[in-house]
């Protein structure tokens, strides 16, 4: 008797609610329903005969079964996706980057003149956003790597605060209730601004207040580097323009915790001779102090 053909979308969403222990969180990733994702799941373990996952909370908990299932998939669409890139990518020398559209302005875009000259011939094609699609070879993200993926930390993501030297010229911030006090650049709902004075002990009825960013564009650090007022920002993407002068640490002492950045990569990708060299360049760089800055920039 003929074998029926795997249920890849089945499979694909059960892998997804494997690597999230959360079947929202993989509906969002895939873009359906919470729903759909249950069905999916309860289908194929009618299909198998086996318990995928076990509710524990607000978490479902993925069993041995489902832990080797999603193993297993995550390998065959890694398989499918180097195999279509092999037949449809006409330059054996082009590689797709993804990383977060700050980190790709403030850090990666500063870099490529000496990227370009470390490896010449090497054709780019930066892209910002989130890489949860897998259109990349390579990632740099602030989630946690997926199945199938090798990733390499790149710095402490602890969270400092910066203000342009002019701005520190008019206001003296040179502790957390001064900080308080200045006007805030503020990211979102907050919580890292709220985490940043809980690290310094001061206590904060509310929300900061400030001026809000709803999104992580890198459009608070530019504030920032304009005088606008004092943004929070991670080592990378504050790191050339402490370089040249235009930020300057606050109250350096005080961090608050940051999201890791990862990068992110197949080993057993067909352009493996390309990544793996490009991952070292990035780590290496990564790991650098930060220029210093020209003294006539900070006495300006």
């Amino acid at each position: 008797m003929a074998h029926r053909p795997p249920p890849f979308a089945a499979l694909r969403a059960q892998e997804a609610a494997c690597r999230h222990r959360s079947y929202s969180a993989a509906a969002v990733e895939l873009g359906v329903t919470h729903s759909a994702i249950s069905q999916a799941v309860r289908r194929l373990e009618e299909e198998i005969g086996a318990k995928l996952f076990h509710r524990r909370g607000s978490a479902m908990e993925p069993t041995g079964s489902s832990l080797v299932l999603a193993a297993a998939y995550a390998e065959a669409a890694g398989l499918v996706d180097r195999a279509l890139r092999q037949v449809s990518d006409p330059s054996p020398n082009s590689l797709r980057i993804r990383a977060p559209a700050q980190l790709a302005r403030m850090w990666l875009t500063p870099l490529l003149n000496e990227l370009g000259a470390s490896f010449p011939g090497l054709n780019l094609c930066l892209r910002t956003g989130d890489a949860s699609d897998g259109e990349f070879d390579l990632a740099i993200q602030l989630q946690p790597p997926r199945l199938g993926f090798e990733a390499q930390a790149l710095v402490d993501p602890a969270l400092r605060a910066y203000a342009s030297p002019e701005l520190l010229r008019r206001l003296p911030l040179g502790t957390p209730e001064a900080v308080l006090a200045a006007p805030l650049l503020i990211e979102r709902d907050g919580a890292d601004w709220a985490a940043w004075f809980g690290a310094a002990g001061v206590k904060v009825e509310g929300s900061p207040q400030g001026t809000r960013f709803d999104d992580s564009t890198g459009l608070a650090l530019e504030a920032a580097i304009r005088g606008a007022g004092v943004a929070l920002g991670d080592p990378l993407s504050v790191r050339f323009a402490l370089g040249r002068g235009e930020l300057v640490p606050v109250c350096p002492a005080i961090a608050a915790e940051g999201q890791p950045i990862w990068i992110v990569w197949r080993t057993d990708h067909a352009k493996a001779a390309l990544i793996e060299p490009l991952v070292t360049w990035l780590c290496v760089h990564a790991a650098l102090s930060p220029p210093r800055p020209a003294l006539a920039r900070l006495s300006a």
